[in-house]
């Protein structure tokens, strides 16, 4: 992936530049899920980065077959960039939670529930809670604690809905700290885990091909044979969507936009 990014990049902007930037259009590209567009430019622009550079890489991937073009957006291919799960900022952390969450270990037979430690909240309440105090509105409160969550989850520490059969409803879960690493079905956790950093980039741009963004949807793995492994998860992709949603690729009151789509037109 990287010979062919620098190639690319090469091209597009000429190649001793290349050389002592590809870090950090690489970095960015990566954040962005590897896809070039209105809102993504916009960014760029506001990093200090070269929006017309990024113009350039878009249209040279697409005439060198390493990109896909939608619309007004380029999807750069797996061959020049890879989709990473995004580790985002967050104000909050298993260390320092949010109100009105609490991380509990429940012992066999405690709960309806199996053995291990879940993350409890009042959700409803914090997301008042938290918008009351900072003076902010009730979305801005929930992106704070997707963001929260979503970076556990990157880092290896947090499971957003894990359940082993989807007929029941999904826990989230906690696999950081030593007392929760107890669990008996740790190992079945850490396999999910294992599967969503395996196959992110897999699911990410299965759904640019199958959804169309703005349309109801809903996305088929079985159409995909590129995916590694198996989760025991009855939820395979909660943990992906909250990450999808965290990085930024739902724009518009929630209208998603590539990778994780392709424009209509």
């Amino acid at each position: 992936m990287r010979a062919a990014l620098a190639l690319v990049l090469a091209l597009a902007a000429g190649s001793a530049r290349a050389e002592s930037t590809i870090h950090a259009f690489d970095a960015f590209l990566q954040r962005e899920g590897c896809a070039i567009g209105p809102s993504v430019l916009e960014r760029a622009a506001a990093q200090g980065l070269d929006v017309a550079y990024f113009e350039r890489l878009a249209s040279q991937a697409v005439e060198e077959g390493v990109a896909q073009a939608a619309g007004d957006w380029v999807l750069l291919g797996p061959e020049v960039c890879k989709i990473v799960m995004p580790v985002v900022d967050a104000e909050f952390s298993l260390e320092n939670l949010p109100p009105f969450h609490m991380v509990r270990y429940y012992e066999a037979g405690e709960a309806p529930w199996p053995e291990g430690c879940y993350l409890e909240s009042q959700i409803e309440l914090t997301v008042l809670e938290l918008a009351e105090e900072r003076d902010i509105d009730v979305d801005a409160a929930f992106e704070l604690i997707t963001a929260f969550k979503a970076r556990e989850i990157a880092l290896g520490r947090l499971v957003s809905g894990y359940s082993d059969n989807p007929m029941f409803p999904p826990w989230t879960r906690v696999t950081a700290t030593d007392r929760c690493g107890e669990a008996p079905d740790i190992a079945d956790l850490q396999a999910h885990q294992n599967w969503v950093q395996m196959n992110f980039g897999t699911i990410t741009r299965a759904g640019f091909e199958q959804l169309t963004c703005g349309e109801a949807g809903s996305l088929d793995l079985g159409a995909d044979d590129g995916l590694n492994g198996e989760t025991p998860n009855g939820y395979p992709l909660w943990d992906i969507f909250l990450l999808q949603d965290a990085a930024g690729w739902s724009e518009d009151a929630g209208t998603a936009r590539p990778p994780i789509c392709h424009p209509a037109n």
